[in-house]
């Protein structure tokens, strides 16, 4: 009887104990719940000072073991900080003392982040190098955040531009990835005026770079032959004198 009693004894001390570290633990996650959330807001306000242009974002914190109540606690902050160091697809939030007091004590909160918003994607592959008009590019809802970079917002920005870089089909065209043609372009077949004793003859060449008006550019005949340098005079324009 008394081997029963004392089982039962046994028992309800362990019931306690477990609901008074249920209380603790709940107490905890509430409060890193809390912060987390403060994190989350902060981070927010900066991404929307990043991105004006996103319409939604996406924040997902990324699994940590770090409990922030229970550690600020041990390190005796009673008023954590929280400031944002790293806007971007992975973004990060400090949480801890503020950085003006000495030794810093916390620890660091990361975020996966999505930002959508309207932006110029390409409507099929672009070489670099390709010359490129309005309809290389539509419209559609894509991660500018993930882009990192400045999108092109109209596809009749490409009229007159060319790709730097190759862009895949379905890619945020930035405004990085391209830029203006210039009045003779590298591969370009340009007209040729040749004048000589008062005879002039007009035909067909391939500019091997590019070309600015009123200086030289190197061009060769179609059909193949010796390089040679003419000057170029407009837009797919050269002349060649001897």
């Amino acid at each position: 009887m008394a081997c029963c009693t004392h089982n039962r004894n046994a028992i309800r001390i362990l019931a306690s104990l477990t609901a008074i570290f249920a209380v603790g633990l709940a107490g905890v996650c509430r409060a890193d719940d809390a912060l987390q959330q403060q994190a989350e807001s902060a981070l927010l306000q900066r991404l929307h000072a990043a991105y004006p242009r996103a319409t939604r974002f996406a924040i997902d914190p990324l699994p940590t073991e770090w409990r922030a109540s229970a550690w600020l606690e041990r390190a005796h902050v009673a008023h954590p900080t929280v400031l944002v160091t790293r806007v971007g697809s992975r973004s990060a939030v400090w949480v801890g003392t503020s950085p003006e007091s000495g030794v810093p004590r916390g620890a660091m909160l990361w975020f996966q982040v999505a930002g959508y918003a309207p932006a110029v994607v390409a409507t099929q592959l672009l070489a670099s190098g390709t010359a490129l008009q309005a309809g290389d590019g539509e419209m559609a809802n894509r991660d500018i955040v993930a882009a990192d970079c400045q999108p092109l917002t109209d596809p009749a920005q490409l009229a007159g531009m060319r790709a730097t870089r190759l862009v895949l089909r379905g890619d945020v065209l930035c405004a990085g990835a391209v830029e203006p043609l210039p009045p003779v372009a590298r591969g370009e077949r340009v007209t040729a005026r040749f004048a000589a004793h008062g005879v002039s003859i007009t035909t067909q060449v391939v500019a091997q770079g590019d070309g600015v008006i009123g200086a030289p550019v190197a061009v060769r005949n179609i059909g193949g032959g010796p390089v040679y340098s003419a000057t170029v005079t407009g837009k797919a324009e050269v002349s060649v004198s001897d």
